[in-house]
């Protein structure tokens, strides 16, 4: 789990990131069990780091190289197939 310096944030901000954490946790939780949902949980899972992002707080790279390759792998899914 990623270290977050606590002390530069308020409580609210703590426990935003608290619950953010838990969501994302829950995100990925649900890509494992449900496959066939994958682009919605993508499209979550971006929303909940884009967040993390906006507070300026870091996003464990376990979780990019996910995003990242959720995003890569629908990119390539709605491309044209060529013949």
């Amino acid at each position: 789990a990623p270290s977050y310096a606590r002390s530069s944030l308020t409580e609210g901000s703590r426990m935003a990131l608290e619950h953010l954490k838990a969501e994302v946790s829950l995100l990925v939780g649900n890509l494992a069990d449900h496959p066939g949902d994958s682009h919605e949980l993508y499209l979550q899972l971006h929303q909940k780091l884009n967040t993390l992002r906006a507070m300026a707080l870091p996003v464990p790279s376990d979780l990019e190289r996910l995003e990242k390759g959720l995003e890569e792998e629908f990119e390539e899914a709605s491309r044209p197939k060529q013949s």
